[in-house]
């Protein structure tokens, strides 16, 4: 199965929130909108569930194609957000990614970590970063730090 064919049989699943004017709040934002143009780009379907950004992103987001749902009522921390996002995921592909939505530099990657499920040698791929937090913007470097 080629790169396309695999990304088209995928759903990517995240969450997010952008609330604010603040400088690493509008990084966070523009990383996630290069994130979702990268999976469209490449054919895959995305789910994203938000949580009440502020401005325009869920239409911008949406005009890309990506399905964007509103975080259920009553949600309390980042565990429902995920489970309707995993859930909508599942409903929409046959191979479901998590993916934390600031991560544009691993979209290249997706193909490569699904294919040994689709493969059969695989039921669950947890990658991991070889550059440590290189690839990682400034802002987000500074806050893994942080904890």
């Amino acid at each position: 199965m080629d790169t396309r064919e695999l990304a088209e049989r995928t759903a990517i699943a995240t969450t997010t929130l952008y609330k604010g004017d603040s400088p690493i709040a509008a990084d966070r934002e523009r990383l996630a909108r290069e994130t979702v143009e990268g999976l469209k780009s490449r054919g895959y379907q995305v789910v994203v569930v938000d949580g009440g950004s502020e401005g325009d992103f869920r239409d911008y987001v949406s005009g890309l194609g990506a399905q964007v749902l509103e975080e259920e009522r009553g949600a309390r921390g980042f565990g429902t957000g995920r489970r309707q996002a995993m859930k909508k995921a599942a409903e929409l592909g046959e191979f479901v990614v998590w993916m934390e939505p600031e991560k544009a530099p691993f979209v290249p990657e997706i193909a490569k970590t699904v294919r040994p499920i689709y493969n059969g040698v695989a039921d669950i791929v947890i990658p991991t970063r070889m550059d440590g937090l290189a690839s990682y913007p400034t802002s987000q470097r500074h806050a893994e730090h942080l904890g």
